[in-house]
């Protein structure tokens, strides 16, 4: 542990002392002041969240530039093979960036979010002594991804169906698939049960059922004595023929 610090102050020493002899000697070193000229929040597709930066080099010389970002609500720079955070820029020379963020807590992420971008030429600001760095915040509402009609789609967004409870007993849960196709949330938990009228889910109270029930009874009654009665009909016109 000894050694590794001895080396780090070695070579923070020798920086240093390069540093103070390119000063002395007038080696060139191109610095650069990075200016941001535009932040914005944008999606490109399908939970693609990211930000568009552009940043110009207001220095007199070629600057190399690094961006930092720091957001609220658990959301973050997401890197991947397209995106790099250094960059230089000649004098004068603007670059537009893309920067990809990303958000892992579930809904929660969905707010209110203020992120915080710096870009800096961090070794001409170690050389001068001076803040070469420019820093905008910027506040954004997250969107949720919609993923209706991809291949994440797990229902069909307004869905409505019944739901059997956990222990295994006739549904009395009606639940709806959400505006983003993701999951079946829970709509109406019924009294009594979970049943379909005309296709839709609806709640039926035990009062209702006892009075189908009683409705259906005497449907079934009148039904028998109908035919009963058509068939002695039939058998007295019958009977009326013969003779």
């Amino acid at each position: 542990m000894k050694a590794q610090f001895v080396v780090l102050g070695l070579a923070f020493s020798l920086i240093l002392v390069l540093s103070l002899i390119s000063a002395e000697i007038g080696i060139y070193t191109p610095i650069g002041n990075p200016q941001i000229t535009s932040l914005s929040y944008s999606l490109n597709g399908v939970d693609s969240n990211g930000l568009d930066l552009s940043v110009k080099n207001i220095g007199q010389e070629m600057g190399s530039f690094q961006i930092t970002v720091s957001c609220t609500n658990n959301w973050e720079l997401y890197s991947y093979g397209g995106y790099n955070s250094n960059f230089q820029l000649s004098a004068g020379e603007t670059k537009t960036v893309r920067i990809p963020l990303s958000c892992n807590n579930g809904d929660s992420c969905y707010t209110s979010v203020n992120c915080d971008i710096s870009v800096e030429d961090t070794y001409g600001s170690f050389l001068t002594g001076k803040s070469l760095k420019d820093t905008k915040t910027i506040g954004f509402q997250a969107q949720h991804p919609n993923y209706c009609g991809s291949s994440n789609q797990i229902c069909e967004s307004g869905k409505r169906q019944c739901r059997y409870n956990d222990d295994g007993s006739f549904p009395k849960i009606i639940e709806k698939c959400n505006q983003y196709c993701d999951k079946m949330e829970i709509e109406k938990n019924c009294d009594y049960k979970c049943v379909y009228n005309n296709g839709q889910p609806s709640c039926l109270s035990l009062d209702e059922e006892k009075s189908n029930q009683s409705k259906s009874t005497w449907e079934t009654i009148g039904i028998i004595v109908l035919v009963i009665f058509v068939i002695f009909a039939v058998v007295v016109l019958l009977r009326r023929k013969k003779k």
